[in-house]
């Protein structure tokens, strides 16, 4: 099993610095490269998280985006934390949202990103007797 993550680009940045995105499961982080962009940042990035255990329907991907600096500590322009309950069901998620800013107000960065749940090799998942659909016979 394992979530795999495409960040393909970030839009509305404000100001003209170098961009880093680190993204978060179950305590492992991943980081991008430092871009130096403007008001889009095309990272086009893929991440992997192995995963053993338990299933991971109640699990969060955390996105967090800051602008960077030689001088200073790295500023945080914004977050956004995903449920992955939907990528578990569905195996895929692609997503562009907004960021959240430390004050959980909405901003006017986007992030754009696919996410990819996949399962056990094998593994036929969980089955709920809704799933079936009820066939009549015919010769009754």
């Amino acid at each position: 099993m394992s979530i795999t993550v495409n960040l393909k680009r970030i839009t509305n940045l404000p100001g003209k610095y170098d961009r880093k995105v680190e993204l978060s499961f179950r305590g492992f982080t991943h980081k991008t490269k430092i871009l130096q962009c403007e008001n889009i940042a095309i990272f086009n990035e893929h991440f992997r998280w192995p995963h053993y255990g338990k299933i991971i329907r109640d699990e969060v991907l955390s996105i967090s985006v800051y602008n960077c600096s030689k001088m200073f500590s790295h500023r945080l322009l914004g977050k956004l934390v995903i449920s992955l309950q939907h990528v578990v069901t569905a195996g895929r998620l692609v997503l562009r949202e907004r960021l959240t800013d430390a004050h959980y107000s909405l901003t006017d960065v986007y992030v754009e990103l696919d996410v990819r749940y996949h399962p056990v090799q094998g593994a036929a998942g969980g089955w709920e007797s809704a799933d079936f659909l009820s066939v009549e016979d015919a010769d009754e």
